[in-house]
């Protein structure tokens, strides 16, 4: 009979806890509008049935996993009522709001929470650290608070905290040596997760992936080089010192990605490691957003299923290496903004899986490959280098057409900045010498405005006057490269006037420049031949004339514009020149 009653005690608690249940995932389908989740349930049907439920013999429900099913909603407090969960998976479900109550604490068996990737927020419950056999936390990017605490989760194995809004990972998480991913971003635009790695480091023997994105506060040190089993390290944001040396090392890794912070203030310093070329695992490389030196290590060639490429703004002085050709399943090369001289590789036009090429902003230039022939290739980018029309033309319709993203101009200024002295009278010839496309169209100005009829590559001035003094530059378009236009860098002109004197004798005039007055002074000689004094302005426009000047003789310019004057002085029967600079 005492059996019997047991029986019935063990069957009634069986039933009871999963009428308990079962109400559990009702509330939560009801709250989450259930009826139009991606996998719905049957609420007639057995509760083991349902997708992403699994119950033990006693039909208590030990894990959920409704992950990418669009729930819609809040959560109801009931959920946390399921204490015999060991997984809990809500990830992905952006729809999914509302906040984490300190409740999750009463799941004292779960060993897997993922909640990243939907809508939940605020402040992220200290609880959770009371969950000691916790081997798996992932969580989203809404929460914020304090991670103290965390060092409890002994068990932890993989923690994820995408883009939450903590501010700091506390020196104990260190302390956590079992790990084997670390998975740390911040991409609020407010804060920055601050954090230092250690050198105890070495410690994490079972780490496979590091990846923390905030302001680490000190370099990288070189214990983690030891972690032979890596196969991710990646540490995004604001870094300081070098890479480490023994990076090579870390012969398993298959992702690298170091920086990123794009500051002309921060980032990493020193030469590329060329033991970086002995990781032939990688996949990804990634050294953008530093402020790297030196030149890509000649050998890259040898990452052979590199898929990712990118060195993008740091400020090496480097040529591509040839070597390049070789990574035939590369998809992305981001080579922009980082001091790149040359020309590109012909090689890489044999990389037909590229699907990006990034190379604005060097210094680049000469012939560019034929790309016509890489049918993946949906963004080009060789705007702000040193090419011309000539180095366009031939595939430009082809890439304007068949290219999402072509960009190609502006380009810097072609042909060397000159300054040319000349005597009123002379002849000469200003021309474009870096491009010289007979699809050129040509168009000289001075002083910034269009000379009539200069629309050759080369521009005469025949018998210059002092009028022609100034800055010339030529704009050149082009019948083929459509949109861009090349500048000549100027042309400083200065024209003399002829000085008609035959002797030398002494005239000075000063201050020179001067921006109220100017005093003359003149030889006895000239002044005893009836000296007249003249000023022009550099049209040759008359300004006035004094006859008779002594020596010493002050004449004020205070009422006159800044810009260049002619002075003449003129004796019975020669004629003398100065400039005069009106502040």
């Amino acid at each position: 009979m005492r059996k019997k009653l047991l029986f019935l005690t063990f069957l009634l608690i069986g039933m009871y806890a999963k009428a308990d249940d079962k109400a559990v995932l009702e509330a939560l389908y009801e709250a989450t509008d259930g009826a139009n989740w991606t996998n719905t349930w049957d609420l007639s049907a057995d509760m083991s049935t349902w997708h992403g439920v699994t119950v033990n013999a006693s039909n208590r429900v030990t894990a959920l996993n409704l992950f990418n099913n669009k729930l819609t909603g809040t959560l109801p407090l009931s959920l946390w009522e399921l204490t015999e969960l060991v997984s809990l998976n809500l990830s992905f479900n952006s729809t999914l709001v509302g906040v984490l109550p300190a409740d999750v604490a009463n799941l004292t068996k779960l060993k897997s929470l993922k909640l990243n990737y939907n809508g939940l927020s605020g402040a992220f419950p200290s609880e959770i650290f009371t969950l000691t056999t916790l081997e798996t936390l992932k969580i989203g990017r809404q929460f914020e608070g304090s991670l103290e605490g965390i060092e409890n989760l002994v068990n932890l194995k993989v923690i994820s905290l995408d883009g939450s809004k903590f501010n700091t990972l506390p020196d104990n998480f260190w302390t956590l040596t079992g790990l084997e991913e670390i998975l740390i971003s911040n991409l609020s635009a407010t804060s920055t997760i601050v954090y230092s790695i250690p050198a105890s480091i070495n410690q994490f023997t079972n780490l496979k992936k590091i990846a923390i994105s905030g302001k680490n506060t000190a370099i990288i040190p070189n214990e983690i080089t030891s972690l032979t089993s890596l196969t991710e390290l990646s540490l995004r944001g604001v870094l300081t010192g070098n890479i480490p040396q023994n990076i090579s090392n870390l012969t398993a890794l298959k992702i690298l990605v170091l920086g990123g912070s794009y500051s002309s203030n921060e980032g990493l310093t020193g030469e590329i490691p060329v033991g970086i070329t002995n990781l032939t695992k990688l996949i990804i490389l990634n050294l953008s957003g530093n402020k790297l030196t030196g030149v890509i290590p000649e050998n890259i060639g040898d990452l052979v299923d590199l898929l990712f490429f990118g060195l993008s703004s740091n400020s090496l002085d480097t040529e591509i290496p040839s070597s390049i050709e070789n990574l035939t399943k590369l998809r992305s090369l981001y080579l922009s903004n980082c001091g790149l001289k040359g020309s590109i590789p012909l090689g890489i036009a044999n990389i037909t899986p590229l699907e990006k090429i990034e190379l604005h902003n060097n210094n680049l230039e000469g012939e560019i490959p034929d790309l016509t022939s890489l049918s993946n290739l949906n963004a080009l980018s060789v705007k702000e280098n040193k090419y011309v029309f000539e180095d366009l033309e031939p595939n430009f319709v082809h890439y304007s057409t068949n290219i999402n993203s072509f960009q190609y101009m502006p380009q810097d200024r072609i042909d060397n900045e000159e300054s040319r002295s000349l005597v009123e009278g002379e002849q000469i010839q200003l021309s474009v010498e870096d491009t010289q496309s007979v699809n050129n169209n040509y168009q000289w100005k001075k002083d910034g405005v269009n000379i009539d009829g200069a629309t050759d590559r080369i521009y005469t001035i025949n018998n210059v006057s002092i009028s022609d003094a100034g800055k010339y530059k030529c704009y050149v378009s082009n019948s083929i490269v459509t949109g861009m236009e090349l500048v000549r860098n100027s042309i400083m002109l200065d024209v003399t006037l002829h000085n008609e004197a035959t002797e030398n004798i002494e005239f000075k005039v000063y201050p020179n420049p001067a921006s109220d007055k100017i005093v003359l002074d003149i030889d006895s000689a000239i002044i005893n031949q009836n000296a007249n004094v003249t000023l022009y302005g550099v049209q040759g426009n008359l300004i006035f004339q004094q006859k008779n000047i002594s020596n010493n003789n002050i004449i004020d310019i205070s009422e006159l514009s800044a810009g260049i004057y002619i002075l003449k002085l003129k004796t019975e029967n020669k004629i003398y020149t100065s400039r005069i600079v009106k502040l």
